[in-house]
């Protein structure tokens, strides 16, 4: 009996021997955790060092991007192809690029880099969409700083609840001044027929361009060259306090009371901060300022024609620059001639 177990344990063990010999010869792979990643990152000194996800997690720029910032020293860490492919998708490409991205290629640093850099962007196309680490998925509760509008039309409010400051407009949106009412939008980037000039938002159809929105934000506004200025085009400016404007109304034929750029379809949302108006051109027409009876200065120096009472319901005027004759508010008013040859009436008082 003790024999056989010498003998047994004899060819075991010559068994387990050439196995582990045999073993030592093949291609076997090696399973590297993604905990043990490297990245070479070269310091703008020069330097150059070997960093661990955790080392570079720990320094990656809060902007986004594969930047790292130690103190007062920034370095940068090379990025792979999958990621330069992926920040190029998700900054100018259409709706089905964008769900067809992913992060396959990338490593967990440039996985983290990427969240980082684009977790408050939102994309709006028929419905809002934002990118969750993986991939660019519908948001049903969309929050984010930046909007890129890429098409359709945005619902009352929907842009406000997002909070976001900037907003980029593409061809295809279907962008009106309502959709910045109460929004906390600062910046807007355009593209063509859209065009961004100082406070304002014109559509350039190739025939005629049209003023179709004002800065939520502005405090002075002077639209430019327009042919035409849309209904409600300034509902959103709640700040304003001077306007210029190279008509009254509509356009420069068809006139109107500028209350209507002010309208949001149920109501004049003319800010009772607007105390300056420019009236460069054109004609302005009896009750054109109707609701604007806030107004201190009023300057129509270059129009064609005033109307007789025009200016009569501005009863806070203190001081107006007119081409012609007009029946002032109540008050007394002291009046000059001015070198345009225009008069200038100032309240005494």
């Amino acid at each position: 009996m003790v024999t056989f177990r010498r003998i047994f344990c004899a060819v075991f063990g010559c068994l387990v021997l050439c196995a582990g010999v045999f073993c030592a010869f093949l291609p076997l792979p090696r399973i590297v955790s993604v905990a043990e990643e490297r990245y070479v990152c070269t310091w703008e000194d020069g330097r150059v060092s070997e960093e661990t996800y955790a080392s570079a997690y720990a320094m990656l720029d809060p902007a986004g991007g594969l930047s790292l910032v130690s103190g007062d020293r920034r370095g940068t860490i090379a990025a792979s192809s999958a990621y330069s492919a992926l920040c190029n998708t998700l900054e100018g490409a259409e709706i089905a690029e964008l769900l067809a991205a992913d992060c396959n290629g990338l490593s967990r640093l440039e996985c983290a880099a990427a969240y980082r850099k684009y977790r408050n962007e939102l994309w709006f196309a028929e419905g809002f969409f934002a990118w969750d680490g993986r991939r660019v998925a519908r948001e049903d509760a969309p929050a984010g700083n930046s909007v890129v509008w890429l098409s359709g039309k945005l619902g009352a409010g929907a842009l406000k609840r997002t909070g976001a400051e900037r907003l980029e407009l593409c061809a295809e949106a279907e962008f009106t001044a309502r959709s910045l009412i109460g929004t906390a939008v600062r910046e807007i980037t355009a593209h063509a027929p859209y065009v961004m000039e100082g406070n304002a938002v014109y559509l350039d159809t190739g025939t005629a361009r049209r003023l179709i929105a004002g800065m939520p934000v502005a405090e002075t506004l002077t639209v430019g060259d327009a042919d035409y200025i849309d209904e409600g085009a300034l509902c959103a400016c709640e700040n304003l306090v001077s306007l210029s404007l190279p008509f009254a109304g509509a356009s420069a034929q068809r006139g109107g009371m500028l209350a209507y750029l002010f309208s949001d379809g149920v109501q004049f949302r003319v800010p009772s901060s607007l105390k300056s108006l420019k009236v460069r051109a054109g004609v302005l027409e009896q009750n054109a300022l109707y609701r604007l009876n806030g107004l201190e200065t009023i300057d129509l120096c270059g129009m064609d024609s005033v109307a007789w009472r025009a200016v009569e319901n501005c009863t806070a005027l203190n001081v107006l620059h007119v081409p012609a004759a007009v029946k002032l508010p109540q008050g007394n008013f002291s009046s000059r001639r001015a070198a345009c040859g225009c008069t200038v009436y100032e309240r005494l008082g």
